[in-house]
């Protein structure tokens, strides 16, 4: 087997789920620190990074290659550091509470922010787009509009953290 032609539809899915994983699994934050007493004398002490920073380093990113638009990456990396969630997680198939929320509110962020380029026009992410970054359907992403707009209306501090994260992208 050479490397750009794999023999097998199993090998090819292998292959592809390989690169995913090196692709997706950086999680927001570099590290969290450890108490004082467990970390070692000679090493200093770990930077985290706040979801200011990385919005600000994914807007400096967005502004070179899309103008002043925001891409779908950025959105899921600030919704994940915002919620205090690993990007793999936010993009995986879990459905723990705190990370269906935050899957939600990046699909939610993610048709209101995001644009192609169609036709020489910048239009809004379709359903289908938004669920592919997520690897789920179209329904999930329609659907998932929906359970946000009315989880915003009953929680305010849900409605909080979607303006915080749509503050942080859109400056």
């Amino acid at each position: 087997m050479s490397l750009y032609e794999p023999s097998s539809a199993a090998e090819l899915k292998a292959h592809y789920r390989a690169v995913r994983a090196r692709l997706w699994d950086v999680p927001p934050r570099l590290m969290v620190p450890q108490p004082r007493w467990y970390m070692p004398e000679s090493e200093p002490l770990p930077v985290l990074i706040s979801p200011e920073e990385i919005a600000e380093r994914w807007r400096e990113i967005d502004t070179r290659l899309f103008g002043k638009r925001v891409s779908p990456k950025a959105v899921i990396f600030v919704t994940a550091a915002h919620f205090n969630i690993s990007v793999k997680d936010i993009i995986s198939k879990s459905r723990r509470r705190e990370i269906v929320a935050a899957r939600h509110a990046a699909m939610y962020i993610m048709r209101l922010l995001c644009c192609s380029l169609i036709g020489g026009r910048w239009m809004p992410l379709s359903s289908n787009r938004v669920a592919q970054h997520f690897g789920q359907d179209h329904a999930a992403a329609f659907h998932d509009k929906e359970r946000v707009a009315s989880r915003m209306r009953v929680d305010g501090e849900y409605a909080r953290a979607i303006g915080d994260i749509i503050a942080l992208l859109w400056r």
